[in-house]
């Protein structure tokens, strides 16, 4: 298995779960929540748009056969539904 493969393939989800380290440090720091609230469109917005560029670019790849694969038409959806979430955040 390719490295750079798995985590090139897995960059939206990387991009979700750092938001929500984050979230969970500004949580525990006591921050506001208009703080966290930029910072959970930000990873939204970020993981969308690696999506989409992973979709424009064409990837495809198989990092763990049988269990997780990417292809451009799963980017797309993915990306559609990740950009469709950042006006329900703003609810």
């Amino acid at each position: 298995m390719n490295t750079s493969l798995a985590f090139m393939a897995m960059l939206p989800e990387h991009l979700l779960l750092l938001g929500i380290v984050l979230l969970l440090g500004l949580e525990i720091a006591g921050a506001a929540k208009r703080v966290a609230l930029l910072v959970a469109i930000a990873a939204v917005a970020a993981a969308g748009g690696a999506a989409l560029w992973l979709c424009s670019t064409g990837f495809s790849g198989i990092p763990f056969p049988g269990q997780f694969s990417v292809a451009r038409s799963s980017l797309a959806a993915k990306s559609i539904v990740l950009f469709l979430t950042v006006p329900v955040l703003l609810m």
